[in-house]
């Protein structure tokens, strides 16, 4: 028989040290992307009422000729489809737009469409976060 006469040695066991990266923080979709960002609030009369927006909705500068398209909406149909609502009701939805120039210090929210009640909002002053809040009647 055979023995293994080797000693084993008790030596400190060397542990990688291993960097811990800092993960990136997430952006939001305005950051990362450049998005206008209008949460609307739409007051419904005293009869039922159904709402909608059309993709022909925009973002007008007020001091050039640049329109932001409409690119997604949120709590809210595009048309021909309806979004049905009781009535004397409040309704929020969320539109979200391509970016404005970064000289644009107003603009206006215009649904180009040619019928009556379309929803148009004048003289929405430009901030740092490009997230606004609007109402809509």
């Amino acid at each position: 028989m055979i023995t293994d006469n080797t000693d084993t040695i008790d030596a400190p066991v060397a542990v990688p040290v291993i960097k811990k990266e800092e993960k990136p923080v997430a952006k939001t979709l305005k950051e990362e992307e450049g998005q206008v960002i209008v949460h609307c609030t739409y007051r419904s009369g005293f009869s039922a009422d159904g709402i909608r927006i059309w993709k022909t909705t925009y973002l007008f500068d007020k001091h050039s000729h640049h329109k932001s398209k409409l690119i997604h909406a949120h709590n809210i149909t595009i048309s021909p489809e309806w979004t049905w609502l009781q009535p004397n009701t409040t309704h929020r939805f969320t539109l979200y737009f391509k970016p404005l120039p970064k000289g644009c210090k107003s603009f206006d929210l215009v649904e180009k469409i040619a019928l009556q009640n379309a929803f148009a909002v004048s003289n929405i002053e430009r901030n740092e976060t490009d997230v606004y809040e609007v109402e809509i009647f």
